[in-house]
């Protein structure tokens, strides 16, 4: 009874990490959709949906599996296709808000309103932290698909087991390597991780160094680096000059 429930559980994790690339994809839709107000008003129903959209098809996948109500064909086709969906339905809306961006910039008589402006700067750079997870989470799940077919078709017992060892510890390696991930993408994070591991460092008895200010290396939201040299800022202010004028 207690290896079933284990199982089980096991089945429905795995089930949520094959399905959580579909929420963040929709959840990148919608703060696409509401460009005007995704970030001041809040629309809690959003997450909270997917959270509990994403546990229901976990739970039917697992219950399905686990007693054979759909063939295994069936299970990886789904996991397959929505998986794909997915990452083209973030790749899609993702290029739409770098689109909708470069358009801002083309005049300053565009018809974009500044808190639409900040909405999709901020949809850029959320996706641009999100974009490795997400494509790296995509591999992981299209390996897990071809290591368990390979475990389920493979007549020979121990090519099999093998296979199936190895599904596990791509599990494990999944698991730790998407925190990795996040970790080196989010600013944020690795600041708060820094501070932490600093205090933690001063309870030890540490000594309090000071910290010399690192030269700042401003970007635009695209990546492209700001201009610091005087010729090339009077080339802009003059370009923008003539967008102003014609």
């Amino acid at each position: 009874m207690i290896f079933h429930i284990a199982n089980m559980m096991r089945l429905f994790y795995i089930a949520v990490g094959c399905f959580i690339l579909p929420g963040l994809a929709v959840e990148r839709v919608f703060a696409t959709y509401y460009v005007s107000d995704y970030e001041i008003k809040p629309r809690r129903i959003i997450s909270v949906s997917l959270v509990i959209f994403i546990d229901f098809l976990s739970l039917c996948f697992m219950i399905t599996f686990i007693y054979d109500i759909c063939s295994i064909i069936v299970h990886i086709t789904v996991v397959a296709v929505i998986n794909g969906l997915a990452l083209g339905l973030f790749l899609y809306w993702d290029r739409k808000n770098i689109t909708f961006y470069k358009e801002s910039l083309k005049s300053v008589k565009a018809q974009y309103s500044l808190s639409e402006r900040f909405q999709v700067i901020e949809n850029i750079r959320v996706a641009k932290m999100i974009k490795k997870m997400f494509l790296c989470s995509f591999g992981f799940n299209f390996i897990l698909i071809i290591l368990f077919v390979v475990s389920m078709v493979c007549h020979d017992m121990l090519i099999s087991n093998l296979v199936y060892e190895l599904f596990d510890l791509m599990i494990a390696f999944y698991a730790t390597v998407i925190p990795g991930i996040t970790y080196l993408e989010n600013k944020v994070f690795q600041k708060e991780f820094r501070r932490i591991l600093h205090k933690w460092y001063l309870l030890c008895g540490g000594s309090r160094s000071r910290v010399e200010s690192a030269k700042p290396h401003l970007k635009t939201v695209l990546g492209v680096k700001l201009i610091h040299d005087q010729a090339e800022g009077t080339k802009a202010y003059f370009d923008q000059l003539a967008k102003i004028w014609n």
